[in-house]
Parts: C-alpha cells; sequence; structure tokens
C-alpha cells in the first residue's frame, strides 16, 4: 500500500510508504492511479532513476570508507552524533545479515 498527497485537482503530487499528516490516503501500489503518477513521473524526470541508482551505489563507497577510517583509528566510532550512530548500526547489521548472499550475488561490474 502507498499513502499519497493529492493537489486541489484531486491529483496525485506524491507517494509515501508512511501516513503522515498530508498524507493519510491509502491506494495499492498497483491501483492505476498510482501506475500513472510514477509513468508520469518516469517521463518527466527520465534521469532521475539514474540518480537515484548512482545515490544507492555512493552510500555503499561511504559505508567502506568510513569502516576504513574507523580500522585506521583516523575516526572513532563515538564521533558520530547519536542518531548517525543509530543510522549506521542498523545498516552494519543488514548487511552483516546479508552477508551470506554477498558470495552468491556480486554487485560489481567484472
Amino acid at each position: 500500500m502507498a499513502f499519497v498527497k493529492r493537489n486541489q485537482q484531486q491529483q496525485i503530487i506524491a507517494i509515501y510508504m508512511e501516513s503522515g499528516e498530508n498524507h493519510r490516503e491509502e491506494l495499492p501500489l498497483n491501483s492505476d492511479e498510482v501506475s500513472h503518477f510514477l509513468k508520469h513521473l518516469a517521463q518527466e524526470t527520465p534521469n532521475y532513476l539514474d540518480l537515484l541508482q548512482s545515490d544507492l551505489e555512493f552510500i555503499r563507497v561511504i559505508d567502506d570508507l568510513i569502516e576504513v577510517l574507523l580500522k585506521k583509528k583516523i575516526i572513532a566510532i563515538t564521533d558520530f552524533p547519536k542518531p548517525v550512530l543509530a543510522k549506521m548500526m542498523t545498516r552494519r547489521g543488514i548487511r552483516d545479515q546479508l552477508s551470506p548472499l554477498t558470495e552468491i550475488i556480486h554487485t560489481d561490474s567484472p
């Protein structure tokens, strides 16, 4: 399910995965309206998906860089604010859980 925000003409202008103050209306992800919005978004912003993919790849680079800096003791885990540390620990936990899969599925290009 998706939560949508509409303009005054009742057109979907944003989609969220969680309910919020301005987006409480719930629609199935496969609804015609949601599909139309996503197709329109892709046509209006053709480079948007490329940017998202680039962001995902760059996040992995930053994760690895932080690990190297920590191992070399250039930075300490206590240097990070608590909210950042919580996010880092969550990501590390997820990556650790997925590590057996990374031996099977390689994300790097040959």
